[in-house]
C-alpha cells in the first residue's frame, strides 16, 4: 500500500474538484453562510481520509484483521466528525445547510475512500 502514490494525486484531486464544485455552487446557486468556513469542511474530511488510509496500512503490516480496522477507524471518523460539528450546534445560523454540505462531502468522501482501498487490497492479493 505504500508503493501506491496514486491514492494521494487522486484524493487532491477530488478535494480540489469538490471544493471548486461546491464553491461555485455556493456562489452562483444557493448561498448558504456556513458557521464553519466551507475550505475547513474540506480538509477536515480530506484529513479523516488519509487518517483511515494511514491506520489501515499499519494494520496491514500487523496482520490484524483489516475489516475490523476499517470499521473501527469508521466509528472513530463519524466520532471526530460529530465533535467537529458541535460548535455548530450551538450557534445561530444555517445549521441545515451546513450539516447537509458536510454529510454530503464527508459521503463523498468515503466513497473515494472505499473504492480506493478496495482497488489497493485486490491489485495486492493478486499481485
Amino acid at each position: 500500500m505504500g508503493k501506491n502514490n496514486s491514492f494521494y494525486y487522486r484524493l487532491i484531486l477530488l478535494s480540489l474538484s469538490l471544493f471548486a464544485i461546491n464553491t461555485a455552487f455556493n456562489s452562483f446557486v444557493y448561498e448558504i453562510l456556513f458557521i464553519i468556513p466551507l475550505w475547513k469542511i474540506h480538509v477536515f474530511n480530506a484529513a479523516l481520509v488519509l487518517m483511515s488510509y494511514w491506520t489501515l496500512y499499519w494494520v496491514e503490516k500487523t496482520k490484524f484483521n483489516i475489516l475490523t480496522a476499517f470499521i473501527v477507524a469508521s466509528i472513530n471518523k463519524m466520532l471526530i466528525s460529530i465533535i467537529f460539528l458541535s460548535p455548530a450546534f450551538d450557534s445561530n445560523g444555517n445549521k441545515e445547510g451546513l450539516i447537509l454540505t458536510f454529510f454530503t462531502i464527508y459521503f463523498v468522501f468515503l466513497f473515494f475512500e472505499i473504492t480506493s482501498l478496495k482497488k489497493i487490497f485486490l491489485s495486492e492479493n493478486h499481485s
